[in-house]
């Protein structure tokens, strides 16, 4: 018959819990997979907004490029009051900034010269000769808040008059210009980075034909 001492002394063995040694590692084990665990879903996360963001952002830049494609020059002036004079695309009235705030003016592309510029957040002005006379961007405001939920979006149009040949002409007007770029630029920030699409459209400025 087994010694009930002995028996007694190996019931107690089995009963014994884990040292302090081994909780520790344990723990460390187990705070180390919950962290990666944690930090996967929080990317997993952040790439679903991304990808939603940049889905509204196209869905935007190519609402914008269907409306302006179907536009000749001189309507796309008069939707935006923009006075088509003799007056030459060039010196400080016509060097714009899309954005003068952080941190979306650190983009590229925020600067041009001898452009005219148009955006959503600008004061919108829908009578005749004003910036919004198509109401072409308080459409695409409205498409931005209330359809794609896109609330921290922008659309910009940077209008840019060129010639092909620069020797064709000492300056460049909206009249004389052989092709003008409308560049969208459509601009959101994302965990407070800034982030953009563009999209370029040209259009070609024909001369009237004889009488």
């Amino acid at each position: 018959m087994r010694n009930p001492i002995a028996a007694t002394a190996d019931l107690r063995r089995n009963q014994g819990g884990f040292n302090l040694i081994e909780m520790i590692i344990a723990t460390a084990i187990l705070g180390t997979v919950a962290l990666s665990v944690a930090s996967l879903f929080m990317m997993g996360r952040r790439n679903v907004y991304s990808g939603k963001e940049m889905t509204a952002a196209v869905s935007m830049a190519t609402r914008v490029s269907e409306d302006l494609s179907g536009m000749t020059l001189d309507e796309v002036y008069t939707a935006f009051g923009i006075a088509k004079s003799d007056t030459a695309i060039s010196g400080g009235t016509y060097d714009v900034t899309v954005d003068n705030t952080a941190p979306k003016r650190n983009l590229e592309f925020n600067t041009y010269t001898g452009s005219i510029i148009r955006r959503t957040t600008d004061t919108l002005v829908t009578t005749a000769g004003g910036n919004d006379t198509g109401r072409f961007l308080t459409r695409w405001k409205d498409e931005m808040d209330l359809n794609l939920r896109f609330a921290n979006g922008t659309v910009n149009l940077v209008i840019t008059p060129r010639n092909r040949n620069p020797l064709t002409a000492a300056s460049i007007t909206l009249n004389n210009a052989t092709v003008v770029r409308i560049r969208t630029l459509v601009r959101w920030t994302e965990d407070n980075r800034p982030r953009q699409l563009i999209v370029d459209t040209l259009k070609t400025n024909r001369p009237n034909p004889p009488d």
